[in-house]
């Protein structure tokens, strides 16, 4: 082989050996500073990808994940804190290994880069290693500050210098000004544009910003009276946003207690089957009464969900609404972007809880239909008696 060419496989071979010799918990650090975790930003990788990185690395970090869960309008927390939680239980110093083998494979060429973040000077001030250096205090700025005007005040002025030290410091206080002012302009002009933003037309006094109506609703959540202190448009935008949490709630609440409803309604059934033949003597089950209160229960399952099922579809048309409504204001800047956002999100839970509650709906009509069958109606309820057929 040329000379050239040994000597660059001699470098990488020992660069190789070097990388290997390094232990966890160093290894991990050194990979995790170059592939900036915890977000890895840099790092060309799909969604999959970067969230494993974030939950392996919070993991070898903090250990088990001791975050509170967050929303289900919070799409982005809410997947980080779910890939982490399921891998709660794993041990540090492994999270740490498969932390590494992952970066390795979502970003090639990741231990070049680690060989020179290596190969940088490492300075007294590094207590990590791994050669960061720390941004200059305010004593370190006094400090080289006066030693820079020792050094000077030490030389010897020579004639004419004077002169020209003044109109550099002229020339360098003009251009000082006109900085200032140019930064004073751009200041005033976003001020105006965020006035202009915020005033808007449809929500007058809403903020535009992104991220800013999301915020608030996270701190409505927390504290209700959070709300008064809004004006008028963005207490209305966050009622309907915490109505539409409020009616995703309900929802699961009547859906896990008509399935408790729905099994003992299907035990009484089974038990009123001709055919079953395990049935214990003197059985209450049989009783008239007993009939008309499962199909009371019954009755009163189908019409909570009957109202449900409104409530979930008043909340779809009112978010298909606002969808519409934020792409027609997408070319102006009376756009809201966190209402549109929020839309989608809500419209991302709503329709499939919709749709569970429609199945479990017709699952509870037909067991009104079939205790209805049971019972015989009569014009003195106290009366009535039942038909087993």
């Amino acid at each position: 082989l040329p000379r050239r060419m040994t000597t660059k496989l001699t470098k990488k071979r020992s660069s190789s050996q070097q990388l290997v010799s390094i232990s966890y918990p160093k290894r991990f650090e050194i990979v995790a500073k170059v592939a900036g975790a915890p977000l890895h930003a840099e790092i060309d990788a799909a969604n999959d990808g970067k969230l494993m990185m974030y939950a392996l690395y919070m993991q070898a970090v903090h250990g088990k994940c001791d975050v509170p869960r967050p929303s289900m309008f919070e799409l982005a927390e809410y997947a980080k804190w779910k890939c982490w939680n399921a891998i709660s239980d794993m041990d540090k110093m492994e999270a740490m290994r498969r932390y590494v083998k992952t970066v390795e494979e979502e970003k090639k060429g990741i231990w070049d880069e680690v060989q020179e973040e290596m190969n940088k000077p490492s300075t007294d001030s590094d207590s990590s290693g791994l050669g960061a250096d720390k941004p200059p205090t305010d004593t370190d700025k006094g400090d080289e500050e006066n030693r820079s005007i020792e050094a000077t005040s030490s030389k010897e002025t020579k004639p004419g210098e004077g002169k020209k030290r003044i109109n550099g410091n002229e020339a360098s206080s003009s251009a000082e000004d006109a900085e200032d002012l140019k930064q004073a302009e751009q200041k005033e002009e976003n001020l105006k544009m965020q006035s202009y933003k915020t005033a808007g037309v449809r929500f007058p006094g809403t903020s535009r910003e992104v991220g800013k109506l999301l915020s608030a609703l996270q701190q409505a959540e927390k504290d209700p009276s959070f709300l008064q202190q809004q004006c008028e448009s963005t207490r209305k935008i966050l009622n309907e946003m915490l109505g539409a949490k409020a009616a995703l709630d309900e929802a699961e609440a009547s859906l896990k207690r008509g399935k408790e409803i729905e099994s003992d309604l299907l035990t009484h059934l089974d038990v009123l089957n001709p055919e079953n033949t395990n049935v214990e003597v003197g059985s209450n089950s049989f009783n008239p009464q007993t009939i008309r209160y499962s199909k009371q229960k019954a009755e009163k399952l189908l019409t909570r969900g009957e109202a449900c099922l409104k409530n979930l579809q008043i909340q779809i048309d009112m978010w298909k609404t606002a969808i519409r409504e934020e792409l027609a204001a997408c070319e102006t800047e009376d756009l809201l972007g966190d209402r549109g956002s929020f839309a989608f999100q809500a419209l991302a839970c709503l329709v499939p809880t919709k749709k569970r509650i429609t199945e479990a709906h017709e699952r509870w009509a037909k067991l009104n239909i079939r205790f209805g069958a049971l019972c015989k109606p009569s014009e003195n309820d106290s009366t009535s008696g039942c038909t087993i057929s």
